[in-house]
Parts: structure tokens; C-alpha cells; sequence
């Protein structure tokens, strides 16, 4: 396994990325939701007077899905009905000045996002390399010390036998001078 692959490593924390430009001038979608929430929005407001945006879209998201089908029916027939209409609307816009622009403004956005994206990459690279090679050099330090603790150990083992093997001799050179004097006697 190699531990410095990082293609396949799920751990690569997300970079935070720029938010997408909106195109104010661009025209809008006609949805049977924001159909809905353009014509309750106000009635929301007016309940929830001092709430935050984001309460009011909940707001408006609850009620949505609390619509029966036949109550939905009304804004998706709305929203079939301004299709067309935005389909013309749309193809008059591209190729238009502030099309153009937001187009400019797009290849910005992407062009941020994967720098931010390669240096995010380039910095967990990095990280795991600094990782990787701490651990190395920690393995390397507990063999090196394992191997002089193998050498000190060895040169007591050495030094214990050394020692074992002179107090034989010894106790031999002893054993053979009591049997020398017991023969001369």
C-alpha cells in the first residue's frame, strides 16, 4: 500500500469555494415553486414580521409540501404556460452585453475554484509527505535505538559470559591445584 497515494483518499478535506455568480439580468425560470413562493412571500412576511430570510423559507417550503396535489396543480399549469415565453426570452438574452459579462464572471468563478481546488491538493500532498516522512524518520529512530540497544546487550551478554567463562576457569585452575596438592601430599 502506498500511503502517499492521494487519488483515492477520501480524507482530502473540501476547500472552500467561492460562491457561483448569479446573473441579475438573466431571466428567471418559471417554476411551479417559485410561482408559489412569489405569491405567498408577502403573506409570510407579514406573519413572521421580524423572522430572518432563511425562517421565511422554511416558512414558504412548509407550506409547499402541506399543498395537496390539486393545489399544486394550478401554479405547475402556470409554470407550463410561461415556459415558452421564457424559452424566447432566454435565447434574445445570450450573446447579449450582460450575458457577455456574466459569461467573463463565470470563467472567473471556475477559474478560482480549481486554484483553490490544486492548491488544496498541493497542500494535503504536503501534509501527508511531512506525515509520512515523521513517521519514517520515528521508525527509523526506534530501530536505531533498538539496534544499540541489541549492541549493549549483546556486549553484556558478551561481558556476562566473558565473566561466567573466567570464574569456571578459575574455579578449574582451583579444582586442579587442590587436586595437584592432594597428590603431592
Amino acid at each position: 500500500e502506498n500511503s502517499m497515494d492521494v487519488d483515492n483518499d477520501d480524507d482530502m478535506p473540501k476547500p472552500q469555494l467561492p460562491q457561483k455568480p448569479r446573473d441579475p439580468h438573466s431571466p428567471k425560470q418559471p417554476t411551479a415553486y417559485n410561482l408559489f413562493k412569489k405569491a405567498i412571500r408577502e403573506e409570510i412576511k407579514t406573519a413572521h414580521p421580524r423572522s430572518a430570510p432563511s425562517k421565511i423559507e422554511k416558512e414558504i417550503s412548509k407550506k409547499w409540501r402541506s399543498l395537496s396535489g390539486d393545489e399544486k396543480k394550478q401554479y405547475e399549469d402556470e409554470a407550463k404556460r410561461l415556459k415558452e415565453p421564457y424559452k424566447i426570452a432566454m435565447q434574445e438574452y445570450i450573446g447579449t452585453e450582460n450575458h457577455q459579462r456574466y459569461q467573463v464572471k463565470l470563467e472567473l468563478w471556475e477559474h478560482e475554484c480549481n486554484r483553490r481546488m490544486k492548491k488544496a491538493r498541493e497542500d494535503y500532498v504536503a501534509l501527508k509527505e511531512k506525515s509520512y516522512n515523521k513517521d519514517k524518520e520515528e521508525k527509523d529512530e526506534d530501530t536505531e535505538a533498538s539496534d544499540i540497544n541489541k549492541k549493549k546487550r549483546s556486549k553484556s551478554q558478551r561481558d556476562t559470559q566473558r565473566a561466567a567463562s573466567e570464574t569456571q576457569s578459575k574455579k578449574r585452575l582451583k579444582v586442579s591445584a587442590m587436586h595437584k596438592v592432594d597428590i603431592l601430599e
